[in-house]
Formats: structure tokens, sequence, C-alpha cells
């Protein structure tokens, strides 16, 4: 996924910005928080906090950080929760913090997805000073509804 991602937006995006690890966080908020020891995903945060201080050199003028991440796996639950306080460590109150948080299906996908949600949601509290919350469900609907008109704009366009 994310060498595709590269490939379709290579002038967009730079490589040494593209970090990712061989393996997941297995749906589950701790993991990816305290890090899984056989993968080095602390070193994951520790590579990403680089990759956001050498970017945050490179503005003329920063305000703030923007996180978008999911609240039920463990990636972007446990990572992000870590991520989020290394941000406030490091940067304290003289950035703003704003994240785009992305909510599980009403339906639900995984079992520890409601202790995933209320443990990032603890440390979104703790650390964030925004909280744009997205419920996945919300943003399908939308996105079926503009999928829907546009179909039905290029039947009528054929016919």
């Amino acid at each position: 996924v994310i060498n595709n991602l590269y490939e379709a937006h290579k002038a967009n995006l730079r490589l040494e910005n593209l970090i990712n690890t061989k393996c997941g966080r297995g749906s589950n908020w701790a993991s990816g928080y305290t890090g899984l020891e056989k993968d080095g995903s602390l070193k994951f945060i520790e590579k990403s906090m680089e990759a956001i201080r050498c970017e945050a050199e490179r503005c003329d003028f920063l305000l703030s950080f923007n996180m978008m991440h999911s609240l039920s796996g463990g990636t972007g639950s446990g990572c992000g929760s870590k991520l989020l306080e290394y941000l406030r460590d490091e940067y304290g109150c003289k950035k703003y913090i704003l994240t785009q948080s992305i909510a599980p299906f009403r339906e639900g996908e995984i079992p520890l997805q409601h202790y995933n949600n209320l443990l990032c949601m603890s440390h979104l509290h703790q650390y964030a000073d925004f909280v744009g919350l997205h419920q996945n469900d919300d943003i399908f609907d939308l996105l079926e509804k503009n999928l829907n008109e546009l179909i039905r704009s290029n039947s009528s366009l054929s016919t």
C-alpha cells in the first residue's frame, strides 16, 4: 500500500517520510503504544518524530500539527497515542496539536475496538488541543451518496 501510494504521488511525497514496519499491532492499543519487541516499533515512533522534526525545520512559520488516525486499531490508537504524547513533550504548548480521529463502524470491526477507543480518547483529551471526531459510517454514507450522484449525472449526460 505504501509503495503504491508513493508511486501515485511521487511529486508530493518525500520518500524519507514514508515510515512503516512489516508487522501490525494486532488491533491492540497496548501493542501500538508500548511497541512490539520483535519488530522494533519504538524505533518506528522515533523515526516518525525525526521526520516530523525535519519537516518542522523546513517551515518558515509552524503553527500546528494535524494528525489523522483511527481510534479502533492498534496502530492508529496505540501508536497514534504515543506519537501524540511525544509531539506534546517535544513541542510543548508552543504548537497546536489537532487530530482528525476516525471512529470505527457502528457495527464493530474488532473485539478490542471499544477498549482501544477509550484508551486513545483518554490520550486525545490529555494531549490534543482539538479533536475532530469522524464516524466511519458517516464518511462511508457521504462517499456512497456522492458516488450515486456522480453515476446519475453521468447517465443523464449520456442519454
